[in-house]
């Protein structure tokens, strides 16, 4: 079993959701949010993560944490299709086509929208400038934290909540 920290360098709050997964499913273990204190960004951040790490129920295995949604682009779009490699094949030119930066400068991410009908498959196509995603991952790892995985804080939302995982009270353990 693994267990996993996701933050969320949130515009008002640094949030914590510490998940356990295993092969059978995944369960939330503990939930926690420290308010961004106005002034210098980058020195709230600090001090929201410094707080959350003296709290030993959010230690885990591996660090996933999300980009800030404001830097983030999100489109979705509807393929004609339902199949996993077409949709891995089409998916460059489609979001190619949709972007406004050229595909050379962004990372982007993708998850299929429940509800697909046959012959059709929506999905939520996340996109972020490869230099945003550098200048966090440094930020972070001056902090000591090494993060596993990058990702955008609406495609987490909305893999949790396919799930079915909800998350315990504020600061409190399942």
């Amino acid at each position: 079993m693994a267990r996993i920290i996701g933050l969320d360098l949130g515009t008002y709050s640094v949030k914590a959701l510490v998940v356990d997964v295993a092969f059978r499913g995944s369960t939330v273990k503990r939930f926690a949010e420290v308010k961004i204190q106005p002034g210098d960004r980058a020195e709230a951040l600090r001090a929201a993560l410094e707080h959350l790490a003296q709290d030993k129920g959010l230690q885990a295995d591996q660090v996933a944490v999300a980009v800030d949604g404001m830097d983030t682009a999100l489109q979705v779009l509807s393929l004609p299709f339902n199949n996993e490699k077409q949709i891995e094949q089409t998916l460059p030119f489609e979001v190619e086509g949709h972007m406004l930066f050229d595909l050379d400068d962004i990372a982007y991410d993708y998850q299929v929208l429940a509800g697909a009908t046959p012959g059709k498959t929506e999905i939520m196509v996340g996109a972020v400038k490869h230099t945003k995603v550098e200048d966090q991952v440094a930020f972070l790892q001056s902090l000591g934290i090494e993060p596993r995985v990058v990702t955008l804080p609406s495609l987490v939302y909305s893999t949790v909540l396919a799930a079915g995982l909800g998350a315990p009270t504020s600061g409190q353990d399942a």
